[in-house]
């Protein structure tokens, strides 16, 4: 009987829900016994205590195939190599802790494996996936830009030089079609979705790590908290984040963090706070800088056009009175038709990547980041502490979200 239920358990057994006293077998095909054939064949457990109820214990081998997760673990290894994940996780992992550093001595080292093994690989994951199809999609809205300006060149200069205009017109019917094929196939795909949806997970995760190193348990993310087009956009990545929540919760159901606050209060302001800070900065003056630079390109684009537009009149002029310069001309007029469309594009790609904006929202972000440095050095008891934590990390959602639904309007459409 032992035997075949062995066979079943590696068979057909996902997960092992045992009542243990926690002693040895007393004979041939004990609990004990069962148990340990179990952890060979690294079936996650669940024992419950036959002594005390209350008392449960998880020993989780490996990770369940959770679909979400599977389905982001999926999403990446077909696209980026090992190298560049192993990479990735080392990076994270050097970013969130370090060894020598005396802040982060107050870690378990259950808690020191599940981050290096589960929930910073999931976090490689997602960040890569992001960045491939932030990356995608970016690349996707210039081709576009680049297109729509060869449509409006081939026409001009079929018209200006008085070349052969079907020609032109077939060359521009190819270079609108591909325009449309290539936004249709960039949102079937789902790249603007995909970059979404992985760049909430990335940033969700991101205070998971300060949450789960501190110790505290983790809540579900409802749906309540996000609106009806928000969870179409990135449902499966709420899914995932609660489903890898549940993992670590098994950690902080059983290794508890015994060193003082202060410890891990100054590990959170040196990490956490101050990264975000310095992220912030950067991230505004980087987006400051695209949105200025766009913006002077563009107004210097414009006032070439009125430049030329002006050199023109003051040509034909001269051609009224006996100076021929037809073929200067029509240079003129080509070149002044086509900064106006060139224009047009820089501010369609300011306005798309929401670059001024994005400096809002960061310089914004620096006040309230400050802020909340001021209220970590200000904390005395392990109640205001803990309470602080949660307050951040609803935050730190709040901007994901208001970032999330800023960048919802960039995505490449079709309208009539």
């Amino acid at each position: 009987v032992t035997l075949e239920l062995m066979e079943k358990l590696g068979a057909y057994c996902d997960v092992l829900i045992a009542v243990w006293d926690g002693k040895a077998a007393k004979g041939k095909g004990g609990t004990a016994e069962i148990i340990d054939y179990a952890r060979e064949q690294q079936c996650p457990i669940i024992i419950i205590s036959s002594l005390d109820p209350q008392q449960i214990a998880f020993d989780f081998n490996k990770e369940l195939p959770f679909e979400p997760v599977q389905k982001l673990i999926s999403l990446t290894s077909a696209h980026t190599n090992v190298d560049s994940i192993k990479s990735a996780i080392k990076n994270n992992f050097g970013e969130f802790y370090r060894e020598e550093n005396q802040e982060t001595q107050f870690v378990g080292t259950a808690r020191i494996e599940k981050l290096k093994n589960y929930l910073l690989p999931l976090f490689a994951l997602a960040d890569l996936q992001a960045m491939r199809s932030k990356r995608i999609f970016e690349n996707t809205g210039l081709i576009v830009y680049a297109l729509s300006f060869l449509a409006v060149t081939t026409i001009l200069i079929a018209v200006i030089f008085h070349l052969n205009h079907l020609v032109a017109f077939i060359i521009e019917f190819i270079l609108l079609l591909s325009i449309l094929l290539i936004i249709k196939t960039a949102n079937q795909k789902g790249f603007h979705k995909n970059w979404l949806a992985n760049r909430f997970l990335v940033e969700k995760l991101r205070s998971t790590v300060y949450l789960f190193v501190a110790g505290v348990p983790l809540e579900k993310l409802s749906l309540r908290q996000v609106n009806k087009k928000q969870r179409e956009h990135y449902g499966w990545a709420i899914d995932a984040y609660n489903e890898i929540k549940d993992q670590l919760n098994q950690i902080n159901s059983f290794e508890k963090n015994n060193k003082s606050v202060n410890d891990i209060n100054n590990y959170i302001k040196s990490t956490w706070i101050d990264g975000q800070l310095n992220f912030q900065k950067k991230y505004a003056a980087k987006n400051t800088n695209w949105n200025l630079n766009l913006e002077k390109g563009g107004v210097w684009l414009f006032r070439a056009a009125l430049f030329l537009a002006g050199a023109h009149i003051i040509s034909c002029y001269v051609r009224n009175n006996g100076f021929q310069f037809t073929q200067f001309e029509e240079i003129m007029t080509l070149i002044t038709l086509l900064l106006l469309p060139l224009a047009a594009a820089f501010d369609g790609i300011r306005n798309q990547r929401e670059f001024s904006r994005n400096a809002s929202r960061s310089e914004s972000m620096i006040q309230i980041l400050t802020d909340l440095k001021e209220k970590y050095e200000a904390v005395d008891t392990t109640e205001e502490f803990y309470k602080l934590l949660r307050e951040t990390d609803t935050i730190m959602l709040q901007e994901n979200q208001d970032w999330m639904l800023l960048m919802q309007s960039s995505e490449l459409e079709v309208k009539p």
